[in-house]
């Protein structure tokens, strides 16, 4: 894989999502069917986040974390539209892609967002690790890359960064899991979590993960895309562990 180089983005280049505008480059995750159904579960939680169980005052901060962001566009949506209910959301974006990065920095400015979201490359929740930044979060949100690898197509050699976007590992599930083990100290209870997945993988992994985090599945929202199933699991921390 060649080292990172930023890349050039134009606004002109700019398209409209959801009444938000996008720039989004080759090597970064375009909005697909698995952003639609983000989008879809993420409007009913903010229509409904005034009977949420955070009991929050409009002048308190929302604390949100979001890993693998992408363009930025899941947060960017929860932003603007918490902030048009007269909430104050304080967002956390993460991607391994460090083009991913920049473009999501890039689209929250173009949309006057960046107040309200900081964008950090690295793995899971290595950034806040490295600048020190523990406390925990009402909501965890991810679409993190669900397809198996296919090591004799795509090695070491010629991947490329936006192949991170949907190589979830030998099974499909790997990073997923492996994201989940870092989740406990970073979501508070209560807490919202939300996971897209696919049903071409299997999901008893994925849903002992979230049992042993006390994560209750509220609901199971899907799509229907040529040869699968998008899954997006909206989940609540019950209880603390132990």
């Amino acid at each position: 894989m060649e080292k990172f180089k930023p890349v050039i983005l134009d606004e002109n280049d700019a398209f409209d999502y959801f009444n938000l505008q996008l720039v989004v480059p080759n090597q970064v995750y375009t909005p697909s069917d698995d952003t639609d159904l983000s989008i879809v579960f993420l409007k009913k939680w903010i229509q409904n986040i005034d009977q949420s169980p955070y009991s929050l005052e409009k002048s308190q901060n929302i604390r949100i974390f979001e890993m693998g962001v992408g363009s930025g566009v899941l947060s960017l949506y929860l932003a603007s539209r918490l902030l048009q209910k007269g909430y104050l959301p304080e967002i956390i974006g993460v991607d391994i892609n460090p083009i991913a990065v920049q473009t999501a920095q890039f689209n929250a400015e173009l949309n006057g967002l960046e107040k309200y979201i900081t964008f950090y490359q690295g793995e899971f929740f290595s950034p806040l690790i490295n600048h020190h930044n523990y406390a925990p979060f009402d909501f965890i949100l991810s679409n993190p890359p669900y397809l198996a690898s296919e090591p004799q197509i795509i090695d070491q050699k010629n991947r490329q960064l936006i192949d991170f976007a949907w190589e979830g590992g030998i099974n499909g599930y790997e990073v997923t899991l492996a994201f989940l083990e870092e989740v406990s100290p970073f979501l508070k209870c209560p807490g919202d979590f939300m996971l897209i997945s696919s049903s071409n993988i299997d999901q008893t992994p994925i849903k002992s993960h979230l049992k042993k985090l006390n994560i209750e599945i509220l609901e199971v929202l899907s799509t229907h895309k040529f040869f699968e199933d998008i899954l997006l699991y909206h989940g609540r921390r019950i209880r603390k562990i132990g």
